[in-house]
């Protein structure tokens, strides 16, 4: 009596799904598998799988791997507190900004991991806020006008 040649059961990915050519319980010679990822999970390994003759699949099982963004770092004279922890920049992460007194962030205050690997916006910066930089210049002038009325008056002491 000849017995169709079958291939062991497929496992199904976690966050996955897997649609096969011929949908029946046997996993017959010559059956196509097709593997997919839940939005924000990226496929390890090949798509679609085959029986054989021999009643093997003719590659390995993938999985689905949940999508990394780039890494992000603290803005410098800023902070930033990511969702799912200090260093993991998976789909879905939010990270919050923030700048230290007397500074103002310039660009986006939460960033998002999307489905597509990318970073809802580009990282932000921390700027000196107006008051700050206008301290500063103030000072400049006042130190620049002294050194010159000092020069004056070096000048002025060597006349005499």
């Amino acid at each position: 009596c000849f017995s169709a040649v079958t291939c062991p059961a497929i496992e199904i990915p976690a966050h996955g799904a897997v649609n096969c050519s011929h949908p029946s319980v046997e996993l017959t010679w010559g059956t196509t598998c097709e593997f997919t990822c839940e939005e924000g999970f990226a496929l390890t390994g090949p798509a679609t799988l085959q029986c054989g003759s021999s009643g093997a699949w003719d590659r390995q099982q993938p999985s689905c791997a949940v999508v990394q963004c780039e890494p992000l770092s603290s803005p410098e004279k800023g902070s930033m507190d990511c969702s799912h922890g200090a260093g993991n920049f998976m789909y879905n992460t939010a990270c919050y900004f923030s700048c230290l007194e007397g500074w103002k962030l310039n660009g986006s205050h939460i960033l998002e991991c999307s489905h597509s690997g990318n970073w809802s916006a580009s990282l932000p910066t921390c700027e000196a806020s107006e008051q700050v930089s206008y301290v500063f210049v103030g000072i400049a002038a006042t130190s620049a006008s002294l050194l010159s009325t000092a020069s004056f008056l070096l000048w002025l002491a060597r006349r005499f």
